[in-house]
C-alpha cells in the first residue's frame, strides 16, 4: 500500500512537470511557453499533500493491521502453551493418583497389617506363628518410616482401628527433624472419622480419595498452610 502511494506522488509530481496546453501562456509570438515545476513548488502543492496524507494512512492502516496480526498469534501461542501445561499437569495428577492407590494397597496387605490384626484379637498373641502384637507393630512402623522416607511428598501414613470410633494403631509423621514414629501414649482418635467411614463402605482393595483441602490437626488449620490429599482402604480379617 505503501509504495503504490508513492508511486501515485511520483506520477502525479512527474505529471506536473509535463506541459499542459490548457494551464501554460502563450508567448507574444505565438509559441507555447513552459512553465516550470520543481520539487519544492510540487511539496508545497495541495496535491502532494493529499498524496502523502493518503501515505500517512495507508501506513497507519499496516502498521495497525500488522499488530492485530502479531497479536492474534501471540495470544493463540499463549493459549496453546497454557493448553499443553494443563493437560501435563492433570496426567501427572491422575499418574500420582494411580501409583498412590497402588502404594497403599501395598501396605494393606504387608503381613504386618494382618498379623497385628491376628494379634489383637486373640490377647497380644498371634495364632498363625505366635509373634507378639509388639512384633507386628514394629515391623509396620518400619515399612511405614521405608514408605515415608521413599516418597518426600506424603507427610503421613497410619494404621487405623475401628473400634472406639477410629483410633490410630501405628502412625508415622514426616517433621521438620525428619520422619518420626509416634510412641503408644501419643496415638490419637483419628481425626479424618469422615474418611474412614468412606473407606469402610468400599470392598477390598477399594480405595477412598479425599477432596484436596489445608491440613489440620484436631479441625485447626496448621502453618505453614499445607494442602493435602487422603487416601483410606479398608482391611479385611480372616
Amino acid at each position: 500500500l505503501l509504495s503504490s502511494a508513492l508511486a501515485a506522488m511520483t506520477y502525479l509530481w512527474l505529471l506536473g512537470r509535463a506541459p499542459a496546453a490548457s494551464r501554460t501562456p502563450t508567448s507574444p509570438g505565438g509559441a507555447a511557453a513552459r512553465l516550470a515545476v520543481g520539487p519544492m513548488d510540487f511539496a508545497r502543492s495541495a496535491m502532494f499533500q493529499r498524496s502523502l496524507l493518503l501515505a500517512l494512512l495507508l501506513f497507519g492502516l499496516w502498521l495497525a493491521t500488522s499488530h492485530r496480526l502479531e497479536f492474534d498469534k501471540a495470544m493463540t501461542e499463549t493459549q496453546r502453551g497454557l493448553d499443553e501445561t494443563a493437560r501435563a499437569y492433570a496426567e501427572a495428577t491422575q499418574a500420582q493418583q494411580v501409583f498412590r492407590r497402588r502404594s497403599l494397597r501395598f501396605l494393606a496387605n504387608t503381613p504386618a497389617v494382618a498379623g497385628m490384626d491376628r494379634a489383637l484379637q486373640q490377647g497380644g498373641i498371634d495364632p498363625v506363628d505366635g509373634s507378639s502384637y509388639a512384633h507386628w507393630e514394629r515391623q509396620l512402623q518400619q515399612i511405614f518410616t521405608g514408605f515415608l522416607d521413599a516418597t518426600p511428598d506424603v507427610f503421613r501414613a497410619r494404621f487405623i482401628g475401628v473400634e472406639g470410633g477410629g483410633r490410630e494403631r501405628v502412625r508415622v509423621d514426616r517433621t521438620d527433624v525428619g520422619v518420626l514414629v509416634l510412641p503408644p501414649d501419643q496415638l490419637e482418635q483419628a481425626d479424618s472419622a469422615r474418611d474412614v467411614r468412606e473407606a469402610l463402605r468400599l470392598g477390598a482393595g477399594g480405595v477412598h480419595v479425599s477432596d484436596m483441602e489445608l491440613h489440620r490437626e484436631g479441625g485447626v488449620e496448621q502453618t505453614p498452610l499445607r494442602p493435602a490429599i487422603r487416601y483410606a482402604t479398608p482391611v479385611f480379617n480372616d
